[in-house]
């Protein structure tokens, strides 16, 4: 069974430090991000260490980069626990069983109405 393990932990959202032309984010697990204005507005560079991250078109867009491939870091490191993995296998079972029970108090209401319609009919012509 695969996990999203995204959907059970909340990755922090980077902090920033800086001015009008530089900003570099606090610390993190993965490093310090640093985006810094190139020739215009219009094109901001975005590193960690030695990775580079682009050029982009905003402050902006270079800080949603950032926030992005840490993102994607720190849950790439992350695996589900044994019982993560068992209790969303029993919550599949128990969403299936659901179904199945809906499913079938359906089918008993429709056969319900169409017995009582047919006793109805059946009453009606009698009279």
């Amino acid at each position: 069974m695969t996990i999203d393990i995204s959907k059970f932990v909340q990755v922090p959202e980077l902090k920033w430090i800086g001015g009008a032309s530089y900003a570099r984010s606090e610390d993190t697990l993965v490093g310090r991000y640093e985006v810094e204005r190139l020739a215009s507005d219009s094109e901001w560079f975005l590193s960690r260490g030695l990775w580079r991250g682009g050029v982009h078109p905003s402050l902006d867009a270079a800080k949603a980069a950032a926030q992005a491939d840490y993102t994607a870091r720190r849950l790439a490191g992350l695996a589900p626990t044994p019982a993560l993995v068992a209790l969303m296998s029993e919550r599949n079972k128990l969403r299936a069983a659901l179904s199945d029970l809906l499913a079938d108090a359906m089918l008993q209401a429709r056969e319900d109405r169409a017995a009582f319609a047919s006793t109805k009919r059946e009453q009606g012509s009698a009279a």
